[in-house]
C-alpha cells in the first residue's frame, strides 16, 4: 500500500524527462517548486513533497498554501540543512525520522509530516562506511518490516560481475537506539 502512494510521483518523474518537461503544465515540477537539481522526491503524508537538492545540500518541503481568494501561494521552506554533510540523492521516510544518504553514509532526522520547519535537532548516522566509488546516488527505501534497503550501484555503466550491485541480504545488522 505504502508503495502506492509514490507511484503518481514517480510517474511525474518518469514523465518529466521528456522534452517538453518545461512547456507543458502540469508536469512543471521545477518551475513550480522552484527546486534546483532535485535529487530524491518524498511525498509525506501531510501532501508536502520533500526535495533532496544536491544545490541545496539538504532538504525542503514545498506545499500549497491558500490565499483565502481560492488562489494558493506554493511555498518551499527548508527541512534539513545538510552543511558538510554531502547528501546526494537518496530520501525516505520512517517512523517519525526523515533518512537521506551521501555516498557513504545513511543520516535520519526526526520529522513529522507537515512540519514545514528546519529541523533544528543534529544529524544521527544510521548506517556508515558505504563502499563508494563508482555510481554515487543511493536509493533508500524500508519494508514492511522497517528493515532499511540502500543501494549502492555497480563501479562503472558496464559492470558484468559487481559484488557492488548485488543484494547482500545480513551483511549489516542495525538496531534501533533508544
Amino acid at each position: 500500500m505504502a508503495i502506492l502512494r509514490f507511484l503518481p510521483l514517480f510517474a511525474l518523474v518518469a514523465v518529466s524527462l521528456g522534452a517538453d518537461f518545461a512547456s507543458n503544465p502540469p508536469y512543471y515540477s521545477v518551475r513550480y517548486s522552484g527546486a534546483a537539481g532535485p535529487r530524491g522526491l518524498l511525498l509525506d503524508s501531510a501532501g508536502d513533497i520533500l526535495i533532496m537538492s544536491r544545490s541545496s545540500n539538504g532538504a525542503d518541503a514545498v506545499f500549497d498554501q491558500p490565499n483565502g481568494d481560492g488562489s494558493i501561494n506554493v511555498c518551499r521552506v527548508k527541512i534539513v540543512d545538510g552543511a558538510g554533510l554531502n547528501l546526494n540523492h537518496g530520501i525516505t521516510f520512517n517512523g517519525g525520522y526523515v533518512y537521506m544518504s551521501s555516498q557513504t553514509i545513511v543520516y535520519r532526522w526526526p520529522y513529522t509530516p507537515g512540519q514545514r520547519t528546519l529541523i533544528t535537532a543534529p544529524s544521527q548516522i544510521v548506517i556508515n562506511g558505504i563502499p563508494n566509488g563508482g555510481h554515487d546516488t543511493r536509493t533508500l527505501i524500508f519494508d514492511e518490516q522497517n528493515r532499511l534497503y540502500v543501494s549502492v550501484g555497480s563501479n562503472a555503466n558496464v559492470d558484468n560481475n559487481s559484488d557492488r550491485a548485488r543484494i547482500q541480504i545480513g551483511r549489516a545488522s542495525c538496531r534501533e537506539r533508544v
